[in-house]
């Protein structure tokens, strides 16, 4: 018997909810973060420090350090050190912070695309220089084409890879074997690795996630892994993350960067939300998994019945949905516009994501069925007035 009701519809509106910031008759299914009440344990728990009524600077317990070592070993079969582990408000701020510790202006930082968005942000508005390395697409399912990323690896000017496993905005979840040989390729040519998993929980249940670091000792040390509760229990205005790394260099560059940047320090909700969520909603976050794979099989059948000239990547995470236009004559931009015009339904162009992505439209399925059907409804809607329109 389910204990969460992740069917009930909590309304965010009026709630200054940078998501729900749309007009009534708008349903907005873009940015990554979920509609459905945080665990009732996290919730009491912040209560109880808001309780103590004193909210000055705050210092990193014991307790956090334990949450995320004792949460890794349990559901990732993976240890991670005390000494490795660090503090940051987000996860984008140490991606931001890495490509400022491991490179100089002018430098190349890989990316293989199609790959969230503001990975290009924190590149580009440091003054370096994205090199993209696009996944090959055949059939619905994304590839890694290993020499073209030793192409852009053994450029001089290149000095740091961010990876984004699991993929948003494709649900791709790289194997073992694929995360041995970019590990190799980097190590081989003097670059840096920055892992990003956020979405590690998000994963289908006949996949296995398996972090950069895991896979052997080349990768463990050569790499730094951003890491967060923030996707997994909704708690990403709460400003709580960390990253792990077993080089020592690699980790005091970084911690020197991130105290630099001030982004080093929690506020007074930062650990108790993330020590919390990681020790005591873990049912929450097995039934919320469940329901969000539920919620991608509905969506991909209706898709399937309903869209016939849209095609659904297969996703192995996340709770994004990765939809191919392409048999339409429209750019992404073009496409999602008219969705939101027409219907009110909001996506992501998949323009934003580079690589093929202006093939695509995101859009995000962590909501209630209910939700999830008018989203669908939308779509539909909308496909019909362009083929009405014709």
């Amino acid at each position: 018997m389910s204990k969460y009701n992740f069917d009930e519809i909590y309304s965010r509106r009026n709630s200054d909810s940078y998501k729900w910031l749309v007009e009534d008759d708008e349903l907005p299914m873009w940015i990554a973060d979920m509609d459905f009440k945080v665990a009732d344990c996290i919730t009491s728990a912040m209560k109880k420090r808001l309780d103590h009524q004193v909210y000055g600077y705050t210092a990193i317990p014991s307790s956090w350090y334990e949450a995320y070592i004792s949460f890794y070993k349990d559901r990732h079969n993976f240890t991670i050190e005390r000494t490795w582990l660090n503090f940051t408000t987000s996860v984008l701020a140490t991606i931001t912070a890495s490509v400022r510790a491991f490179t100089s202006v002018g430098d190349n930082v890989v990316i293989i695309t199609p790959s969230y968005n503001n990975f290009f942000n924190s590149v580009e508005k440091n003054d370096r220089k994205v090199i993209e390395v696009p996944l090959d697409y055949k059939n619905n399912v994304y590839s890694l084409d290993f020499s073209k990323l030793e192409n852009a690896l053994q450029n001089e000017k290149t000095k740091l890879l961010i990876l984004c496993n699991p993929s948003n905005p494709t649900g791709k979840v790289f194997t073992r074997d694929e995360l041995a040989k970019i590990g190799e390729l980097c190590v081989k040519h003097q670059v840096i690795v920055l892992s990003d998993e956020i979405h590690c929980e998000f994963i289908r249940p006949d996949k296995k996630f398996v972090s950069f670091a895991e896979v052997n000792d080349v990768n463990l040390n050569n790499s730094i892994t951003a890491i967060s509760p923030t996707k997994s229990f909704n708690l990403a205005g709460i400003q709580t993350s960390a990253f792990f790394a077993k080089n020592r260099d690699l980790r005091k560059k970084l911690i020197w960067q991130v105290n630099a940047d001030e982004n080093g320090d929690p506020n007074i909700l930062a650990c108790v939300a993330a020590t919390t969520a990681f020790n005591d909603a873990r049912d929450y976050l097995d039934e919320l998994v469940a329901y969000i794979f539920n919620n991608h099989k509905f969506a991909s059948d209706f898709i399937k019945e309903n869209c016939p000239d849209l095609s659904v990547v297969e996703s192995e995470a996340t709770y994004l949905l990765w939809i191919d236009i392409s048999k339409y004559n429209m750019t992404s931009e073009e496409f999602a516009s008219h969705l939101r015009k027409s219907t009110g339904l909001y996506v992501v162009p998949g323009i934003e994501y580079r690589g093929n992505g202006d093939s695509f439209i995101r859009m995000n399925i962590a909501c209630p069925l209910t939700l999830l059907k008018d989203g669908l409804n939308r779509l539909k809607i909308g496909i019909e007035l362009l083929l009405n329109n014709k």
